[in-house]
């Protein structure tokens, strides 16, 4: 019994090594793909939160991950819209019907880049997610008397879309 926790314990202690240079070099990997985005930072923080963030290993997978998590984000966004639309007085409406309209076609606009990434059709993914860019301003635009409840929400896309419209250019002319 102790000869086999001692082995186990040897083979684990190998093992280690290897696990820990592997996410580093992942880590590194995702560190200098970020330092071609606007948003560093934001860029390392994002990928690397994510699950296959950490085990990817070209320009191409780490950008389908950031397409991924923005358009997740953006279906996520659309969805909050519609429930405070649901819960909202006349007086702010408008402005949820206007977010809920800007935010369908960038989710739309989103779905369609997948596909484009896909294909490598840079030129049209790259005007699916520029087309998309300005909608969370428009949609912040619509509270301006009040404030928005949308703030956080729409600057977080607004940078989600941004990171991905980064990793396509550098990804386009590598």
């Amino acid at each position: 019994m102790t000869l086999a926790l001692v082995f186990l314990s040897l083979a684990m202690s190998c093992a280690h090594p290897n696990r820990i240079e592997e996410e580093r070099k992942i880590n590194n990997f995702i560190n200098e793909s970020c330092n071609h985005t606007t948003d560093h930072n934001f860029c390392v923080k994002t990928l690397g939160s994510d699950p296959d963030g950490t085990s990817v290993r070209d320009l191409a997978g780490l950008t389908a991950i950031a397409l991924k998590i923005t358009v997740a984000n953006a279906t996520d966004t659309y969805a909050y819209i519609s429930e405070l639309l649901n819960r909202s007085g006349s007086d702010k409406k408008e402005s949820f019907e206007d977010c809920l309209y800007v935010y369908r076609l960038t989710v739309d606009y989103l779905q369609l880049s997948v596909p484009a990434l896909q294909q490598k059709n840079y030129i049209d993914l790259k005007v699916y997610i520029s087309g998309s860019l300005i909608n969370p301003a428009d949609c912040e635009e619509g509270f301006s008397k009040d404030g928005s409840p949308l703030t956080q929400r729409n600057n977080n896309m607004t940078k989600l879309m941004l990171m991905t419209l980064d990793l396509v250019n550098y990804l386009s002319t590598s």
